[in-house]
């Protein structure tokens, strides 16, 4: 299994945990609304901001995505650690959201890209 690459430095700006809707909500005529759980688990969705140190990296990050070895744009999963809570999870590349390269000079860039990993819940 392919490995996230420890190079690109996750920026905490803009950082944000989007959760897929897991409960079913059926207004009712009159009264209260019913609601019930439909998954164990969810799926999470992260945005992340990218830093990479040289341009080296960036195009390491690049090559990493787009390998079959790697990310495979978004068709295979990767081990991941999640910033925040440094829980290890099988995450993958939500398709299609690799964002722009932007030179920010001296070699640095920064990038974004959106990652979703499957959250186990305890019931």
């Amino acid at each position: 299994m392919a490995t996230w690459p420890t190079y690109p430095v996750v920026l905490l700006e803009g950082h944000s945990e989007q959760h897929a809707q897991i409960a079913e909500r059926s207004e009712m005529d009159r009264g209260v609304a019913k609601q019930r759980r439909t998954q164990s688990d969810v799926v999470v969705t992260l945005p992340l901001n990218l830093l990479f140190r040289t341009d080296a990296d960036a195009n390491s990050f690049e090559n990493w995505y787009y390998a079959g070895t790697g990310a495979a744009a978004g068709a295979s999963s990767f081990d991941w650690t999640h910033p925040r809570t440094g829980v290890l999870y099988q995450a993958r590349v939500v398709a299609n959201s690799l964002g722009p390269l932007t030179p920010l000079g001296r070699g640095i860039s920064r990038r974004t890209i959106q990652i979703e990993y499957l959250k186990a819940l305890t019931l």
